[in-house]
């Protein structure tokens, strides 16, 4: 099993974890405002900002600015560790195979999946609590890097000479008949951008696209000029 209480290590991995996330900004930085752009429109997609776009980069950055005991994570991992193997006694899994070969399939598997549910218990380390840390300090951390649905303009200040920016619009799903026309859209104005924002303005980038969702989305990428834009 995982040795989450190895701290030399795990401090290693995190400090890593924040200088990774810190740099991906200004290599992603169009990507990330793009997702935590569409994040205020619709449950899911805040969901996948908060696991993988802005909203985790402000989690990791808060993270690192609380210095919580090492220790503390370790609890915290091991706890997440337990509740994964736990949720395993209830696991259900689909197999697709050769009619001849399904029942033995199903067979091996109900093993496995016995042996990894009996092993729960011998697996999960005692949890050893931080008794230094205030139980509210990572709720405090989690509510402070969430952005509210319905935030309509959002703002980070970097440390950097360039903007990131985009803008998302609700549209229509890619079954209305009005879906060509707006790809349609994003088409022409990716020469207008390019032209305008690019060109003419000096970014690196800018570009306009539409999901199956129907979320029309315009950014512009390594741009100096932001308020122009």
């Amino acid at each position: 099993p995982p040795n989450f209480f190895a701290v030399d290590s795990l401090r290693v991995l995190l400090d890593s974890t924040i200088d990774r996330v810190s740099n991906s900004v200004s290599d992603n930085g169009h990507s990330l405002a793009m997702s935590h752009c569409v994040s205020s429109l619709s449950e899911p997609a805040s969901v996948q900002d908060k696991y993988g776009g802005v909203a985790q980069t402000r989690f990791i950055n808060a993270l690192a600015a609380a210095r919580l005991p090492i220790e503390r994570v370790a609890e915290l991992l091991q706890e997440v560790h337990a509740h994964v193997l736990s949720g395993l006694v209830n696991a259900r899994v689909l197999v697709t195979a050769d009619e001849r070969f399904l029942e033995s399939q199903r067979t091996t598997l109900r093993e496995q999946i016995a042996g990894i549910v009996d092993g729960i218990a011998s697996k999960v380390q005692p949890v050893v609590k931080a008794a230094s840390l205030n139980d509210n300090t990572l709720t405090e951390i989690v509510a402070a890097s969430e952005v509210p649905l319905d935030a309509l303009r959002i703002y980070y200040s970097l440390d950097i000479p360039v903007h990131y920016s985009a803008k998302a619009i609700r549209t229509v799903s890619h079954m209305h008949p009005d879906s060509p026309k707006l790809q349609i859209l994003a088409r022409l104005l990716q020469t207008y951008l390019h032209r305008n924002v690019r060109e003419k303005g000096g970014a690196y980038g800018a570009g306009a696209s539409i999901s199956e969702a129907g979320v029309f989305t315009v950014m512009s990428f390594r741009d100096p000029r932001n308020a122009e834009t």
